[in-house]
């Protein structure tokens, strides 16, 4: 399903999709009750210069699938381990992202 979601963006067969697309391709699974106002953020896409060159691959649209499923144990991860007080420390949200996601460190955070 998730090939033929991106090939549905890269109707030239380059292997790769525009942000724009990639944007495009995360607004159809948002609420419906957003669509008007992400779909505006979207088309903001086209006047931003750091998003016109970049292309998405297959490889980098796949890997974002399967971070998107993992966010909702990520957001229960740090409310678990986040300050009583809401705040949340670079620590707390490392040891939150390393149960998540099984890692021993959670590198290049900023």
């Amino acid at each position: 399903i998730l090939r033929l979601e991106f090939a549905h963006y890269d109707y030239k067969s380059r292997k790769t999709i525009s942000a724009k697309d990639f944007a495009l391709s995360m607004v159809a699974s948002a609420d419906m009750s957003h669509l008007g106002k992400l779909l505006e953020r979207v088309d903001e896409l086209n006047n931003d210069p750091c998003f016109k060159d970049v292309r998405i691959t297959f490889e980098d649209f796949k890997n974002f699938a399967e971070l998107r499923k993992k966010l909702f144990p990520l957001s229960l991860a740090l409310f678990s381990f986040g300050k009583v007080n809401g705040l949340l420390t670079r620590d707390d949200f490392q040891r939150a992202a390393s149960h998540v996601w099984h890692l021993s460190s959670f590198l290049c955070l900023t």
